[in-house]
């Protein structure tokens, strides 16, 4: 199963278009939309969308700050160890999002 960003403009899991040079190929962490109806809602509203589609449930880890996440030092198993990928916080809310004219110009360093 192919997983993408549900984020609007957001390529992210998208396979990469070779006409398209401002491409990011760093990996991609996805992360599953929350079960709870109050985060639910904010992460929603955050993001700007109506609803969150059936057949794509991720956001990427580029639509989120970098406090967001947990620090190393707790983002561990119950066995102490090491996740090996980042964990949100409780109260973390995507607030990144971006359009195609943004992305475009940042891209370019202007």
């Amino acid at each position: 199963m192919v997983r993408r960003c549900l984020v609007t403009n957001c390529r992210s899991g998208t396979p990469k278009d070779p006409a398209e040079t401002s491409y990011e190929s760093e990996p991609v962490v996805f992360l599953n939309i929350p079960k709870d109806k109050t985060m639910k809602k904010l992460w929603l509203r955050s993001l700007r969308l109506n609803g969150f589609p059936k057949n794509c449930t991720t956001i990427c880890h580029k639509h989120f700050n970098f406090d967001d996440f947990l620090p190393a030092s707790q983002n561990l198993n119950t066995k102490g160890q090491p996740l090996k990928r980042p964990a949100l916080k409780k109260a973390a809310i995507p607030t990144i999002v971006w359009s195609l004219e943004t992305k475009a110009t940042t891209a370019k360093g202007q």
